[in-house]
């Protein structure tokens, strides 16, 4: 099958929908199909039989256009802004026409049929594709560092919550705790970046994002992974973190929570928005000399729950069916 696999046009690198899309297009070629990867702001004049555009509002109109303009099949898969909007508000009402279009529509969670569902977008069109991260070569976690290392990875906007995280940072120190709260993204709201300028104090900084061939290196450099986004889509840092080996805290949202429900509590904390206790609980247990085994129980987790192979089925069945005649 020959797919046109369309994501929206960013100048940042590190970003979740690029990763998403290179492992679907990973996939995809893996399992014999020609896949040509664009972005919206790409031109492309060859014939294909199917289009998948991941991140409706983003790509849903030209992705619309260019599938009926061929007539041919199309395919959409959520971003977390579809789901839950720039800042957590709620699913952005701009996806409709695309979904509406789409002959199917994909989502990491089953849970998110039911938000679609309230939207009005018929749940017999929706399909689970999980999310996925390839194991790394095994190697073994240090032991947390002074002061202790967190970082954020993530795109600098509101729906992150890059301030809570700054603050949760400040309390801890205030708690006695030596912390350094390391933010690795690119400033993706103006306003919003703003705001964390004038809140950042040393020892914590912002960096702009890396590459995909710089995390691994960044991940081994610190302690912990915080997550504070008000909501998620699938958090391909989280997973990323926790094939590491890094233990992760993460704001009990939409996404997170269905992503981390049966995750290894040694390695995992779900907590409640601004519970500083439950995160200063969780740094003190992981100065308990148990890093390596953390480490393993967060790999296992991973292999067990967002396995490869798994995601790749789902995906490959979502493609098939949506060219097989209504």
């Amino acid at each position: 099958m020959r797919v046109l696999l369309m994501e929206p046009a960013s100048p940042h690198a590190g970003r979740g929908n690029a990763s998403t899309v290179a492992r679907y297009a990973q996939r995809g070629r893996a399992a014999g199909h020609e896949v040509r990867c664009v972005t919206t702001a790409s031109t492309c004049a060859e014939s294909f039989e199917l289009v998948h555009a991941h991140h409706a509002v983003r790509c849903g109109p030209e992705a619309t256009a260019l599938a009926a303009q061929h007539g041919v099949p199309l395919v959409i898969s959520l971003g977390g802004t579809d789901l839950h909007g720039v800042e957590g508000e709620g699913f952005d009402a701009r996806a409709l026409p695309a979904l509406q279009a789409a002959r199917l529509v994909l989502v990491p969670f089953a849970k998110d049929a039911d938000l679609l569902a309230a939207a009005g977008v018929l749940r017999k069109k929706v399909r689970v594709v999980p999310r996925s991260v390839v194991l790394p070569p095994c190697s073994e976690r240090p032991a947390p560092r002074s002061p202790f290392r967190i970082l954020f990875l993530g795109g600098v906007r509101p729906v992150k919550g890059t301030l809570a995280a700054i603050e949760l940072a400040k309390a801890l120190r205030a708690r006695g705790t030596a912390v350094r709260l390391q933010i690795i993204g690119a400033a993706l709201d103006p306003l919003h970046a703003d705001a964390v300028r004038g809140m950042l104090t040393p020892p914590d900084d912002w960096q702009a994002a890396v590459s995909a061939s710089a995390l691994p290196d960044l991940l081994a450099a610190n302690d912990l992974l915080l997550n504070t986004s008000v909501a998620e889509g699938a958090s391909n840092a989280i997973l990323e973190a926790l094939a590491h080996g890094l233990p992760v805290a993460a704001r009990a949202c939409h996404g997170n929570t269905e992503m981390l429900r049966s995750a290894p509590p040694a390695a995992v904390l779900l907590f409640d928005a601004g519970d500083v206790e439950a995160l200063s609980r969780f740094v003190r247990q992981l100065h308990d000399g148990r890093h390596v085994q953390r480490g393993e129980s967060a790999r296992n987790f991973v292999a067990a729950w967002h396995d490869p192979c798994r995601e790749a089925a789902a995906l490959l069945s979502a493609w098939t069916e949506a060219r097989s005649p209504s």
